[in-house]
């Protein structure tokens, strides 16, 4: 990763901050290596990562590879944060639109039928 894509990971994370709340279950959409869970593991919130590729990680950190929404949005899981820090870019246009039409707002939670 070069210096500029730190930089801008960083500073990512810290938009992301003020969403997080103690006690809290996130879930990491592209995770990368865990930088996202790792810099706020003290928090006590609990954490799920997904990756497409499971290639790379770091040691202490672990990933579920799938694909979302499909392979993990569960009637039975609700989550207090989901971030896709520097995710958009790599989805197909197609599911765009399907993921901003049912993007979930304070008002309405989150449909990916």
């Amino acid at each position: 990763m070069k210096l500029v894509d730190r930089l801008l990971q960083r500073w990512r994370i810290s938009k992301a901050r003020p969403y997080l709340r103690a006690g809290g279950r996130v879930l990491d959409i592209g995770c990368h290596e865990g930088e996202f869970a790792r810099t706020f593991s003290g928090i006590g919130s609990t954490w799920e990562s997904i990756h497409t590729s499971r290639s790379g990680g770091s040691p202490g950190f672990s990933a579920s590879s799938g694909q979302f929404p499909g392979d993990y949005i569960r009637d039975d899981v609700q989550f207090d944060l989901i971030t896709l820090l520097a995710v958009l870019e790599h989805v197909p246009t197609s599911s765009k639109v399907r993921w901003l039409k049912h993007a979930p707002t304070p008002s309405r939670p989150a449909d990916f039928s």
